[in-house]
């Protein structure tokens, strides 16, 4: 189903005071969700008569200032159901003291979910958040330019000093974009980040990842740090290996916040974001699903990571990101700036 112009979703110029639906998704799938959402709104029109205001920003750099969301103070400032991925706004500390703390949400799900993601710890115990589906990453390697090393088999590996040089993370000298670091950062420390660092070539943007491996590119690297939907677009699948890591690929989490009061109002909305029907199609995409009934075709045995619950209300998010993102640009930077030495 194409979105057109008089499309029944709102535009980036709306309003977006007393929104029934606010969707911040992942570039890759943006238009499959907006696809399916639309369905989900039009149907409910049809049914009751009623025009749902939902509103999913348009392109992967948001014209809209979402910032207000975030901080509002007052429930009723809030939409009646948010979607939102990563670690970035939904775990803010702020947001989380304000609001999610408040008991003004409610998760609908329970353990009802794919048992890779019940075994990974993904049901939040506070029955606030709803998971429903994932953007896992995982590690992408260039055969050739791994030579005579071995093939790295968990995260902890690509800590080894035998990897010095040979591995390209997601970001920019300026900001990672990867949530790896997070993750290594938690089981490591800070000794496993400069570990990290003393290991990478580069920091690039996964398309460009994606491109180059397995290519004769001298600027590519031996491994790559990326999400299971772009190292499944690279094009040379004989010169490359997509490594599961055994101790699971990373969870970059896709989540709905409902409040509790509007659970029985909005239940199209919620059954929609958490349904099967978009589940499959998200899961097409190796962007796998919480639904139980969707089959995500994961690898043989594939396990997932999880930061987990208790780790994100222990600890300010927003600063475990600040921190961990500044320890790694401070750290190659100076690596860089030897190397112009």
């Amino acid at each position: 189903m194409d979105l057109m112009q008089d499309s029944i979703l709102l535009d980036d110029d709306c309003n977006l005071n007393d929104l029934n639906f606010l969707g911040i998704i992942a570039c890759s799938v943006r238009q499959t969700f907006k696809e399916e959402l639309e369905k989900a709104v039009t149907e409910y029109k049809n049914k009751k008569d009623i025009t749902l205001k939902a509103y999913v920003p348009s392109g992967c750099s948001c014209k809209a200032d979402l910032s207000s969301i975030w901080e509002a103070n007052n429930i009723d400032d809030f939409p009646d159901v948010m979607a939102a991925n990563g670690f970035k706004d939904e775990f803010k500390k702020g947001f989380m003291n304000t609001l999610t703390d408040k008991g003004y949400f409610k998760s609908v799900r329970g353990e009802n979910i794919n048992k890779e993601f019940l075994e990974a710890g993904c049901v939040d115990p506070k029955g606030v958040y709803n998971m429903y589906a994932v953007s896992p990453s995982v590690i992408l390697v260039d055969k050739n330019k791994l030579k005579d090393l071995p093939m790295p088999k968990s995260w902890g590996d690509l800590l080894n000093p035998i990897y010095k040089n040979n591995i390209i993370v997601g970001g920019t000298p300026e900001e990672l974009s990867d949530s790896a670091v997070l993750y290594i950062y938690k089981e490591y420390g800070e000794d496993g980040v400069k570990k990290l660092v003393q290991n990478t070539k580069n920091l690039w943007h996964p398309s460009k990842m994606s491109k180059t491996a397995g290519t004769m590119n001298t600027e590519g690297a031996a491994i790559y740090i990326m999400s299971w939907f772009f190292a499944k677009t690279c094009p040379n699948t004989e010169k490359t290996a997509i490594v599961w890591p055994e101790d699971g690929a990373l969870i970059n989490p896709m989540c709905v916040l409902a409040k509790e009061s509007k659970i029985s109002k909005m239940d199209a909305l919620i059954n929609f974001a958490l349904g099967e029907e978009l589940g499959s199609k998200l899961a097409d995409s190796y962007f796998p699903s919480l639904n139980p009934k969707v089959d995500n075709k994961l690898p043989e045995s594939a396990k997932f990571k999880w930061l987990g619950w208790d780790y994100i209300r222990e600890n300010s998010m927003d600063e475990i990101r600040n921190i961990t993102n500044t320890m790694f640009i401070n750290e190659w930077k100076s690596k860089i700036k030897k190397w112009k030495v």
